[in-house]
């Protein structure tokens, strides 16, 4: 079903880290939504890139990450 205009809600979040190089990770954060008129569903992914000396410079979100994604590690 369209809906003219749609009204997202929160329905799932997911963020994990691994290991993109030796001294370096990548974080990754995906929100999931779906529009409670028409049930269509939306993605948003946002990425952060760190070498080992940047960690101070992450932004908030991504340092608040703990769970490790091992099977995607270089």
């Amino acid at each position: 079903m369209d809906c003219k205009a749609h009204k997202f809600q929160h329905y799932q979040t997911d963020s994990y880290y691994f290991s993109s190089g030796r001294h370096s990770q990548t974080f990754v954060e995906t929100v999931k939504l779906f529009c409670e008129r028409c049930g269509d569903l939306k993605e948003t992914t946002r990425t952060a890139f760190c070498g080992y000396t940047d960690y101070h410079k992450l932004p908030d979100w991504a340092k608040s990450i703990t769970n490790r994604a091992w099977h995607l590690d270089a």
